[in-house]
């Protein structure tokens, strides 16, 4: 958990085939989220300014399970959380 007891939690809303829908809470401090996604690779997908929502819908995504976790840093680039994982089915177009 984050300094102060803060933790981030996501979680993945229904989303049409070929994408992922995610949301978190927001996070006190925080300036930016980076949604981080595995496999493969364990690769960096979007980064989310906390002035946005807190939500995001990648595209084009292959058939398959993914799991995804988001990170939270402050203003000077510190990582201050990590979200717990979350696995997301993506169905494939019809």
């Amino acid at each position: 958990a984050a300094a102060g007891g803060a933790t981030l939690t996501l979680a993945s809303n229904p989303s049409d085939p070929g994408t992922a829908n995610l949301q978190w809470n927001p996070l006190p401090g925080a300036a930016s989220y980076s949604v981080w996604m595995a496999p493969p690779g364990g690769t960096m997908q979007v980064v989310i300014q906390a002035t946005m929502d807190a939500a995001a819908y990648l595209r084009g995504l292959a058939p398959g399970q993914y799991t995804f976790q988001v990170h939270a840093r402050d203003a000077t680039g510190n990582e201050i959380a990590v979200s717990n994982p979350v696995t997301v089915t993506v169905l494939p177009r019809t």
